[in-house]
């Protein structure tokens, strides 16, 4: 579905397993949102405002902004094991890569605006 007429859209696309809570804005519009993008994909709004009153008639110029508030994807791996060969003494699970539990990986990033990033 499409923007009505005079109308434009505005999307953000993330990966699989990512969450995040945003603010989109265009020209004076402002929308606040918080997703989880279970798969791969786009969020935004169709009709996010009226395209006459977003352009910047002095620059002829749109403002788009994105700012993040918070964002984390949470993402599920394989360990991936060599080919089997003859002469293998794996055990059948071991060679299918089967594990006790996921692999398990976080990274945080944080950015205060107006503050230095320390080294």
């Amino acid at each position: 579905q499409g923007a009505t007429d005079g109308f434009c859209s505005v999307f953000l696309y993330a990966p699989a397993g990512s969450t995040m809570k945003f603010t989109l804005w265009g020209g004076t519009n402002r929308r606040d949102a918080t997703n989880f993008f279970e798969e791969a994909g786009a969020f935004g709004r169709a009709n996010f405002g009226r395209f006459e009153g977003m352009v910047d008639e002095a620059t002829d110029t749109i403002l788009l902004a994105l700012e993040i508030e918070e964002a984390h994807q949470d993402v599920v791996a394989r360990v991936a094991h060599p080919i089997v060969v003859p002469g293998d003494r794996r055990t059948q699970s071991q060679i299918e890569g089967a594990l006790p539990r996921a692999v398990e990986s976080v990274v945080k990033m944080h950015r205060a605006p107006g503050k230095p990033v320390s080294a």
